[in-house]
């Protein structure tokens, strides 16, 4: 079977789920290959997508969810958007790329690359089974405006009726969860987890993040945890942020607080903490779905981030903070009272869909012959 897997720039999330689903296919021996459409169509482009995304969430954040409310909200806007990112010159470059693979199956991890391959299907330039991936815990705009696509993946099959009503066919739907990466789908015990990473088996453990450039308000957060919750270990994992890394090491903090940059070994980090403080994105919260640990949020992007937030705390899986509740103060109820604890781990026993990558990949696999034939 062969793959296309298409992703878009714009946050990381929408890549990382393109990689987990592409390994899992190669190492099942079919032939995947991940394309950033935007990326293909030309510099220019790919630049003004990824810069202006990520000035715009973190400089302007309000500003970026009124577009995404308006969004939801208006069809002209949303056709207007669609229209453009599927206009003859896109879909030309995109048409040569996809040329060269002849893919049997197409994956797009993002709403824009579905409408550029809905636009490609339409025309008559692609004929291959088209399944969406929507990489947070809601339905994104657009993506009902994707006609011909064959199915979506979507995180669970609570969002059916909001995906129904959006115009979205409910056998289109495939509530396998948001793909991560294999190494998140085995988990080693806390105790050998602690020992791997150098902290102390007897405490209590957590790990903050806030995604893979360190957005957030960390540095507040941090501080605040470890003056008023000293008993908790806190492993600070500041992602590409060497700006954070620095002011935080500077800070000289108790030896209970572990400051990394980026890692690779964040699944070991997961299975050693109790629990984990992190911003809303989908693939984050995957992961520690997928590891079994209750969260505490902060900071989410208006937009997909509030409704990832709003689901998680609604099925009891996680803790927000606001203007009135502290991010330590959700961190020490969860330090002091492991009954609240356990009570969000079975939430995420009963609601969440785990195993999702594979789940994906099978079902791909017992479709193949027809896909083939």
């Amino acid at each position: 079977m062969k793959v296309l897997i298409a992703s878009v720039t714009a946050g990381q999330g929408h890549h990382s789920a393109a990689a987990a689903i592409t390994d899992l296919l190669t190492q099942r021996g079919h032939e995947a290959v991940t394309v950033d459409l935007i990326k293909e169509i030309g510099k220019p482009l790919y630049v003004a997508i990824d810069k202006g995304y990520n000035l715009s969430i973190n400089l302007t954040p309000r500003q970026y969810g009124r577009f995404y409310n308006a969004l939801e909200a208006d069809s002209v806007l949303r056709r207007s958007v669609v229209k453009f990112f599927t206009n003859d010159f896109i879909a030309n470059r995109a048409n040569n790329k996809i040329q060269t693979i002849e893919p049997d199956v197409v994956i797009s991890t993002h709403p824009l690359a579905g409408q550029v391959i809905d636009e490609l299907i339409i025309n008559g330039h692609l004929d291959a089974l088209h399944v969406g991936i929507i990489t947070d815990y809601t339905v994104l705009p657009t993506w009902e405006d994707a006609k011909n696509i064959d199915y979506i993946v979507t995180c669970s099959p609570a969002i059916e009726t909001k995906a129904v009503a959006r115009g979205i066919p409910a056998a289109k739907l495939l509530p396998f969860g948001i793909p991560i990466h294999k190494k998140f789908l085995s988990s080693m015990d806390p105790l050998s987890a602690k020992n791997t990473i150098g902290l102390d088996v007897d405490k209590p453990a957590a790990m903050i993040m806030g995604g893979s450039m360190g957005y957030g308000k960390i540095e507040a957060i941090v501080i605040d945890t470890a003056a008023n919750v000293p008993q908790l270990q806190l492993v600070v994992v500041c992602g590409r942020s060497e700006k954070l890394q620095k002011n935080l090491t500077d800070l000289r903090l108790p030896d209970n607080i572990h400051i990394k940059g980026f890692v690779d070994n964040v699944d070991v980090i997961m299975d050693a903490s109790d629990f984990i403080i992190t911003k809303p994105g989908g693939l984050s919260v995957s992961e520690s779905l997928q590891k079994m640990k209750p969260m505490v949020l902060f900071d989410p992007i208006p937009g997909q981030e509030e409704a990832n937030a709003d689901y998680l705390v609604n099925y009891g899986m996680a803790m927000r903070s606001s203007k009135n509740v502290a991010v330590w103060e959700l961190v020490q109820i969860l330090v002091n009272d492991k009954r609240r604890l356990e009570m969000m781990k079975e939430s995420i026993s009963a609601f969440a869909e785990r195993d999702s990558t594979p789940r994906l990949v099978d079902f791909l696999e017992e479709h193949s012959h027809s896909i083939l034939v």
